[in-house]
């Protein structure tokens, strides 16, 4: 498959990028920096650009058949880097005829927050409302334009991400509950269910609650 990643130099970005190399998919990694991508997995096809440049976007998702999308600020100012790469990914696949998106979105976005001040009341009820307002709010918004886009996609609400080894003993919950969720899951897992969500069709067009 001809897949597309957008933050392919970020923490899940690196391990959507060699996951995916590893399968066998023909892999375009999106990046504003390559030189932060690291080694770059044999036949991994890099392009320099910002996700935020609907033309830059345009161009890439030309051939492509899904995006995996993992962008993000490192700091937790405003930010519209999720709902413009979003929203530029759809323009692409529209001209181009590209199938299906995964996008990396967080517990207790929409309508899990109530699920996550279940999981943690800190984290639901005091990190998110206080510290972590604006880049949900920025999630939100991507979320709502994949939802009403017409495409396939999966909108991936994990828990907080550590740089673990991966425990591939995933969690994966889509009716608010909190059974057998955990806090933290590791980058690793997280990357392998969203890429096998590209042709999994198990929890498309859903927003599957992730831990391990």
């Amino acid at each position: 498959m001809k897949l597309i990643v957008f933050g392919a130099a970020g923490g899940t970005g690196k391990h959507l990028v060699q996951l995916a190399a590893n399968a066998k998919h023909e892999v375009t990694a999106f990046v504003r920096t390559p030189s932060k991508l690291g080694p770059v997995p044999e036949g991994v096809r890099v392009v320099q650009g910002d996700a935020q440049d609907a033309k830059a976007v345009e161009d890439a998702m030309a051939g492509q058949e899904g995006a995996l999308i993992a962008v993000g600020r490192p700091d937790r100012k405003p930010t519209t880097v999720r709902t413009d790469t979003v929203r530029n990914v759809i323009a692409g696949m529209k001209k181009h005829g590209g199938k299906r998106v995964v996008f990396l979105s967080a517990s207790g976005v929409g309508d899990s927050l109530a699920q996550a001040k279940k999981l943690s009341f800190i984290y639901g009820s005091i990190i998110i409302p206080l510290m972590l307002k604006p880049p949900f709010a920025d999630a939100v918004a991507a979320e709502d334009l994949l939802k009403a886009s017409g495409l396939e996609f999966v909108l991936v609400r994990a828990v907080g991400l550590t740089n673990g080894p991966p425990k591939r003993d995933v969690t994966a919950v889509t009716d608010g509950s909190t059974e057998g969720l955990k806090i933290t899951i590791p980058r690793a897992d997280v990357a392998r269910f969203m890429l096998i969500s590209m042709t999994d069709d198990r929890y498309m067009n859903k927003a599957p609650t992730l831990s391990s």
